[in-house]
């Protein structure tokens, strides 16, 4: 299993953060400036590491998670699924290779 909570904010979108989450964390650990390029990297290292049956949960942006399940299932994983955060948004994706 691998767990990942990378940088998944947009640029555009930090100003408007809470201001305990925005003033209290490092920019680098919430904001994804290149947001494709950096899942994509994570997707492939996971699966480069994965055992076959292994899995990936990844915390990602609400927006773009069944894109982000996309990506997994296009780089090899065989099954993935949106899961909810507890405001029933769509915040995470978990990949089985």
């Amino acid at each position: 299993m691998i767990v990942s909570n990378p940088p998944y904010v947009l640029p555009e979108e930090f100003a408007g953060l809470d201001a305990e989450v925005r003033d209290k964390e490092p920019r680098v650990a919430l904001v994804a400036e290149n947001f494709e390029q950096l899942h994509r990297r994570l997707i492939a290292c996971a699966f480069e590491n994965l055992a076959p049956g292994g899995f990936l949960a990844l915390e990602t942006h609400p927006q773009f998670s069944q894109q982000v399940a996309d990506w997994a299932l296009g780089h090899g994983f065989v099954r993935a699924e949106l899961r909810n955060d507890l405001a029933a948004r769509p915040h995470f994706v978990f990949a089985w290779k």
